[in-house]
Order: structure tokens, then sequence, then C-alpha cells
């Protein structure tokens, strides 16, 4: 990914996340999402950019990389559901 926002703040383009959406996911899948002031043809040269730079790190690497580990998934977990419902203040409703 560094290579990737290094281009997006190169070309003046304000990041707001880099996001998953997915958990353990095969391959991994990122989100970033950008903002900027501009005409149209500018934003898209600016995004343009980025895509190019994709493009590039995809030729030089095209088998994606897994980072997902599906056996970091706890079958049973530690968290108390008293102890979030006390601390937010109100009982949730998964029970």
């Amino acid at each position: 990914m560094n290579p990737v926002i290094s281009v997006a703040l190169e070309n003046q383009l304000e990041i707001s996340t880099l996001q998953n959406h997915l958990l353990f996911e095969s391959p991994r899948v990122l989100f970033l999402d950008v903002s900027a002031f501009g005409t149209p043809r500018e934003l898209a040269t600016r995004v343009r950019r980025i895509l190019d730079e994709i493009k590039t790190i995809r030729a030089r690497n095209p088998a994606p990389v897994s980072q997902a580990r599906r056996n970091a998934v706890f079958e049973r977990n530690t968290i108390d559901g008293r102890v979030l419902d006390s601390v937010l203040g109100l009982m949730g409703i998964c029970r």
C-alpha cells in the first residue's frame, strides 16, 4: 500500500481512510478513500496515476499476496457482553 499512498499524496489527493470491509478474505482487499478539489479531468488524471501504480505493482507481482490467516479465527472468545453493557450503559441485543 505504501507506493499507492505515496502516489496519491504526490498528486494532491487527501487520504481519508484505508480500510478493509471484509475479514479473512483471500486475496486481501483494501479500500483507499481519497478526496480532492479540481475539475473532473484533473481529478480523473490524479486517480489514473493511482491505478497506473497498482497496475505496475501487479505486473511485478502477478500472484496476490495472501495475509489472511484462517486459523486466527477463534471458535470461542472471552468477551463478556455484560462488561460491554455496563460500559455502554445499555443492553446489547445479541444474547
